[in-house]
């Protein structure tokens, strides 16, 4: 029976679980800050031996890619690439907005998941139900709030086959609903906010499971990438500083 070992580190609710096929044998949740690279190898340890189980005998593993914190995803892909370095392992990269979607899937209707960015932004992705499984119907993106509501799939000024005809059962998902549930409630009259825990480890490995049965993995370790669909805030700086600073090194350059 094949072991799937799942990981999620994009938020502050750090999330892992091991299953075997489509039973999960323990989740182990925990909310962390700043201490995760120093809390991380010692949860999954501590996960391992519960099952009684070694790194060793985990078949296939998946993981959040993001959207999400940037330092997060850093530290679980890091730590996850040390633990397999040159197994040759299976590893499937789990979108963490589509995991939303599946959490959700038993709603019932079309589901717009939203992780809070801050800033009066989210990540945002649009999904259908079809057999109960999450359809992407719009790619994951950064948005403004205001914006959600000019989303192709959301305008009656749209004629694309990825206009939503059930916006009076529309489901949002996701701590960007949380924050922004006046504003949908507003905007969106009709739809509902579904709340849930924040952890995504055991969605993330039934998908993985799936993804891994359709021969979609990677055995690479340097195929497997974050989703960084925002920059970091360091490099935007940078930018930004470099923007500011290039017309006084051209006037220099003339003087």
């Amino acid at each position: 029976m094949t072991a799937v070992l799942a990981l999620d580190t994009s938020s502050k609710f750090v999330s892992l679980s091991i299953a075997r096929e489509d039973r999960m044998l323990l989740e182990y949740n925990f909310s962390s800050k700043d201490e995760l690279s120093s809390t991380l190898l010692p949860a999954l340890n501590f996960l391992l031996a519960e099952v009684s189980l070694s790194i060793a005998q985990i078949d296939v593993f998946a993981v959040a890619v993001g959207p999400g914190l940037f330092t997060g995803l850093r530290v679980g892909m890091a730590t996850l690439k040390g633990l397999l370095l040159s197994s040759g392992k299976p590893v499937v990269p789990v979108n963490n907005l589509f995991a939303l979607a599946f959490k959700h899937k038993d709603v019932g209707s079309p589901i717009c998941t939203l992780i809070d960015a801050r800033r009066n932004e989210c990540y945002c992705g649009v999904y259908r139900l079809v057999d109960n499984v999450p359809t992407e119907v719009l790619e994951p993106r950064l948005l403004h709030i205001d914006q959600l509501k000019s989303l192709p799939c959301f305008s009656d000024r749209s004629d694309t086959s990825d206009r939503l005809d059930t916006l009076d059962r529309f489901t949002f998902a996701g701590s960007g609903a949380v924050v922004h549930h006046a504003f949908l409630e507003e905007n969106f009259p009709g739809c509902r906010v579904s709340v849930r825990s924040d952890f995504l480890a055991a969605e993330i490995a039934h998908i993985g499971l799936e993804e891994f049965r359709m021969n979609r993995f990677v055995t690479d370790l340097q195929q497997l990438m974050p989703l960084y669909i925002r920059k970091p805030d360091a490099e935007q700086n940078f930018q930004a500083n470099q923007t500011n600073q290039t017309p006084q090194a051209n006037q220099a350059v003339q003087g």
